[in-house]
């Protein structure tokens, strides 16, 4: 990982929460930066940066675009990994993160392949969030993600 991208997401856990002008536009410089040099490795990392306590979930939602912009099975898997290490302060992104996965054919696919890839802890607290994206939304009980 370059320096530059090493500082702007270190910039962007930093500035989480958006409490100011500055931390917003910060945030937001950091998007900008990381959204021509970031990897997909760089995922895991990215995901450290989500706080459900943001004041400003619509520039959050910027990070969710970042992290979208790949594509594939490596894509879905290392959006899983960062899921994992995310604490208990971002459990609502991770479930945006889960349900913008699931939204996709070609991605739900990907993700039953991860899925079935995963150790038991990791299984069962990725287990966990699906079951709050059915409880989330009733009507996704007869949806493809109960195949999973």
């Amino acid at each position: 990982m370059s320096m530059e991208v090493e500082k702007s997401i270190k910039q962007l856990y930093e500035n989480r929460l958006i409490r100011s002008d500055e931390e917003f536009e910060l945030f937001e410089n950091s998007i900008a930066n990381l959204s021509c040099n970031v990897v997909l490795e760089d995922i895991p990392k990215l995901c450290l940066a989500f706080d459900d306590d943001t004041q400003e979930r619509d520039v959050m939602f910027g990070l969710v675009h970042l992290i979208e912009q790949f594509e594939g099975e490596k894509s879905v898997e290392c959006t899983i990994q960062g899921i994992l290490k995310m604490s208990n302060r971002a459990n609502d992104w991770a479930l945006i993160l889960i349900k913008r996965i699931l939204n996709s054919d070609v991605d739900r696919e990907h993700f039953k392949v991860v899925y079935g890839r995963l150790d038991g802890d990791s299984k069962s607290k990725v287990a966990n969030l699906l079951s709050a994206v059915v409880g989330d939304n009733p009507n996704r009980k007869s949806s493809p993600i109960l195949g999973i």
